[in-house]
């Protein structure tokens, strides 16, 4: 689920950078700290499922 999630993450942010022009730099940082977020619960729910939870 992450990996779709992070395609269309970057689709959808890529079609929004174009429009505002390849250098701006805050949606650049938004992107970021969105792919981040989602790989940090992605990775937090892998573990709990490895614990048994």
């Amino acid at each position: 689920m992450i990996p779709v999630y992070a395609f269309l993450s970057a689709v959808l942010e890529g079609s929004r950078l174009d429009k505002g022009g390849r250098w701006n730099i805050h949606a650049w940082g938004e992107t970021i700290v969105a792919i981040s977020a989602a790989m940090a619960v992605g990775y937090l729910g892998y573990r709990l499922w490895l614990l048994g939870y």
